[in-house]
C-alpha cells in the first residue's frame, strides 16, 4: 500500500502529510463458525477479523527496491 497519512490542524495551522508505504503479507486461513450469544466478545472480534479468510501475518516497509522488482518476492 502506498498511503500518506494526512493530518489536518483543525486551529489554522499547516497540516502534515505522512507517508505510510508498507507492504502486506497476507495468508489464507480457515473461517471460523459464526459465533452464538453464548460467545465472549473476544470470540465474536476474532470471528469478524477471521471472517474475510485472511490473516495480515507481517506488515513491513515499503522500499523504492521492492517497487523497482516490480512486487516480485525478495529473499528476507
Amino acid at each position: 500500500m502506498v498511503a500518506t497519512r494526512v493530518l489536518v490542524n483543525l486551529s489554522g495551522g499547516a497540516d502534515e502529510e505522512i507517508n505510510f508505504n508498507r507492504t502486506f503479507r497476507l495468508q489464507a486461513v480457515d473461517i471460523p463458525e459464526q459465533p452464538t450469544n453464548n460467545d465472549s466478545p473476544l470470540e465474536r472480534q476474532l470471528y469478524e477479523i477471521r471472517s474475510a479468510g485472511l490473516e495480515i501475518t507481517k506488515i513491513s516497509e515499503f522500499t523504492e527496491e521492492r517497487q523497482r522488482a516490480g512486487g516480485k518476492r525478495q529473499k528476507e
